[in-house]
């Protein structure tokens, strides 16, 4: 299962999204002294962090259980979904 073998991968972007969270929750709570800029892009930085852990799952499901049935015409139809994924995902 490629929740399971990609665990640490996956936790530790939890984790810097989590960071991520805490540092914008932080910055607005200063109120009338928060930037505007600082907050977009932390914002922005968040939203990127969450896009590459979907895209890390959604790679792993892809690999595990669409193309990973040993043929290898399927494998390379799934590769070719990841990449395109990747330019959707960037």
């Amino acid at each position: 299962m490629h929740i399971r073998n990609d665990r640490k991968a996956l936790l530790a972007r939890v984790a810097r999204i989590e960071g991520q969270i805490r540092g914008l929750r932080a910055t607005i709570e200063r109120g009338v002294d928060t930037d505007c800029y600082a907050v977009m892009q932390q914002l922005a930085a968040a939203r990127g962090a969450l896009d590459g852990l979907t895209r890390l799952f959604i790679e792993g499901h892809i690999r595990e259980h669409v193309a990973g049935s040993g043929d290898p015409a399927r494998e390379r139809a799934g590769e070719d979904l990841i990449l395109t994924l990747r330019s959707f995902l960037r």
